[in-house]
This record gives C-alpha cells, structure tokens and sequence, in this order.
C-alpha cells in the first residue's frame, strides 16, 4: 500500500515538473519570441 502511494506521489510530482517546464518554455517562446 505504501509502495503504491509512493509511485503514486513521483508520478503526481514528475507531471507537475514536466507540465511547469512546458509551461515557461511556451511563455518564454511566444511572449519574448525566443528561438529554442
């Protein structure tokens, strides 16, 4: 039950980091017009 909870803790944390780089990479993409 633990481990469960525990994977399912990361997978929560790992979308969250995913989701909020994406997020900066888009704002710096269309409101600066970077080029990465």
């Amino acid at each position: 039950m633990k481990t469960a909870l525990k994977w399912l803790y990361a997978t929560i944390l790992g979308g969250l980091l995913v989701v909020g780089i994406l997020f900066v990479w888009l704002h710096l993409h269309t409101v600066h017009g970077w080029k990465i």
